[in-house]
């Protein structure tokens, strides 16, 4: 069985008025967990008082067991999400005529995860009960900034940059070199702060410091160097 998902169709369990996703062999997670063990997914537990009397959910039309609140699973769920339990569907609607919604805060691009908002705003709005609209939410190509404790350098969240570390983290003044010099820092090569204070990253408070030297005070090794150096740094 299947079911609309948008532009997809998502595969239901074959239980009647089920309605979950199916998990394995035609059937949820919960049934299949049944049939695995009792080896019949409509298996109801047993050791129960002779007396007893399976109650089906509330909704008109549905002979499911109740699970919570007096309704089965899947109307547990729609009521939960939509505060309706004749949703047509528990899934959050994501798609309209073939493109995706956008979050429903005004000025959010993002695509709709659930109840009409974006991941950020929706985990937001369920840990706080607010989706704070007036607070921004970073874009994929926007970086995150934050100044280390101990050594007072700004880093960015970068991953992918040729300046970036393993961790995909650059550091500011050195993403300000690269752009004023086209490249990133050779070996041999560091980055002085003027003013000696290491969040101020303007390029006019920057300056490219040479720390390499010879490995020996020799003639010849002192004409290398230079050779280098002048090669490196002559134009």
């Amino acid at each position: 069985m299947y079911r609309n998902k948008g532009c997809t169709m998502a595969k239901i369990c074959s239980i009647d008025g089920c309605g979950r996703a199916h998990n394995a062999k035609g059937f949820c997670s919960l049934h299949y967990e049944r049939f695995l063990r009792y080896g019949d997914p409509l298996f109801v537990q047993k050791n129960r008082p002779p007396n007893y009397k399976v109650v089906s959910c509330s909704v008109e039309g549905c002979c499911t067991p109740i699970f919570s609140k007096g309704l089965c699973r899947v109307h547990a769920e729609k009521l939960r999400k939509f505060g309706n339990v004749d949703a047509v569907s528990a899934l959050t609607p994501r798609f309209l005529d073939g493109k995706p919604i956008k979050c429903c805060v005004d000025g959010c691009e993002k695509d709709v995860q659930a109840k009409g908002m974006c991941s950020a705003h929706y985990r937001r709005n369920k840990l706080y009960g607010d989706p704070k609209a007036d607070s921004p939410v970073l874009t994929k190509n926007e970086r995150r900034t934050h100044i280390c404790k101990q050594r007072g350098y700004v880093y960015l969240s970068w991953k992918g940059h040729p300046a970036a570390s393993k961790n995909g983290n650059v550091l500011e003044h050195r993403l300000v070199m690269y752009e004023k010099l086209g490249r990133v820092l050779l070996p041999g090569e560091n980055i002085h702060h003027i003013n000696g204070k290491r969040a101020d990253n303007r390029p006019e408070n920057l300056e490219l410091w040479v720390t390499m030297q010879p490995s020996g005070q020799r003639p010849e090794d002192l004409v290398a160097f230079a050779k280098e150096i002048l090669a490196r740094y002559g134009n």
